[in-house]
């Protein structure tokens, strides 16, 4: 099992997985994010491919529209 940090909060995940898979565990494959992982700012189709290990630090945010 490894661990990582996900906005501030432990996630354990079953085994190294790709953001894609991360996303997909929390519900948001389909909600406008933009994501860092790590330090560095990617767009959501970049961290989809991510490979995730442990330790890694994964900051989510949704995009809302409005005025």
């Amino acid at each position: 099992m490894i661990t990582i940090l996900v906005n501030g909060n432990t996630v354990e995940l079953s085994t190294p997985a790709t953001g894609a898979a991360l996303l997909s565990q929390l519900n948001l494959a389909d909600a406008p994010l933009v994501v860092e992982h790590n330090g560095s700012a990617l767009t959501k189709s970049a961290f989809s491919s991510a490979e995730i290990k442990a330790g890694d630090v994964v900051e989510l945010v949704s995009i809302v529209g409005g005025g």
